[in-house]
């Protein structure tokens, strides 16, 4: 077969696998939304509302490497929900190529990120690698801290603590999606100590760093 039949096969097929892909992705994106406003029922503290997605185009303007879906997190007595009333905000990053892929000494692959952070992240202001310390800090003092080389925690000097774990996102189904990306945000959101049970699906689905010099810049 001629070498550009075969690449134009390659093309194709790897397209047709590519929009399968992205049909299951909007389906999660979907669960993720419809349950981001619920999952703090059961929360005396805070109260979840006004998720925002933004997202990246490549230079070919053909494909999206990343999108992200932003919610605010509100004390449980607040009435006005507006971004600069929100206690904090939890971004869901689902990336697919380029650097917020490109773990340092592992094979790149679909990732979603998950963080709390005092910011929505947007086209400027997303997990790439290596981390860059702005992203968290800004202008202000603090230090980066890591446990169960996943969970990365940026500890600022005034006390507040913010945190950032990736799952990697061909592991997430319909079965473990409670596990994976909802159980683990409102136990690090209320402070509460995050098990990790060996062989779970947390335990298999979390991306593991040797260490913090290798992330963060």
């Amino acid at each position: 077969m001629d070498n550009y039949l075969e690449q134009g096969r390659n093309i194709t097929t790897a397209l047709n696998e590519l929009d399968k892909f992205f049909i299951e992705i909007d389906v999660l994106k979907d669960l993720l939304i419809n349950t981001l406003d619920k999952f703090l029922n059961s929360s005396t503290k805070f109260k979840a509302s006004n998720h925002q997605e933004s997202y990246h185009i490549s230079n070919s303007e053909y494909l999206v490497p990343w999108f992200n879906i932003s919610i605010a997190i509100f004390d449980k007595t607040k009435r006005k929900l507006t971004d600069d009333r929100a206690y904090r905000f939890i971004n869901f990053q689902f990336s697919f190529s380029d650097e917020s892929v490109a773990i340092p000494n592992q094979i790149g692959r679909p990732l979603i990120h998950i963080s709390s952070s005092d910011m929505r992240h947007d086209s400027e202001w997303f997990i790439k690698y290596p981390i860059d310390e702005i992203l968290y800090f800004d202008e202000m003092p603090g230090s980066f801290s890591l446990e169960d080389n996943a969970i990365i925690w940026s500890n600022y000097d005034n006390g507040n603590k913010f945190w950032h774990y990736s799952i990697d996102l061909l592991k997430i189904n319909s079965h473990n999606f409670q596990e994976l990306l909802i159980n683990p945000v409102y136990r690090l959101l209320h402070e509460e100590p995050l098990q990790i049970v060996p062989n779970s699906a947390l335990d298999n689905a979390l991306i593991r760093y040797e260490n913090l010099e290798s992330i963060i810049k």
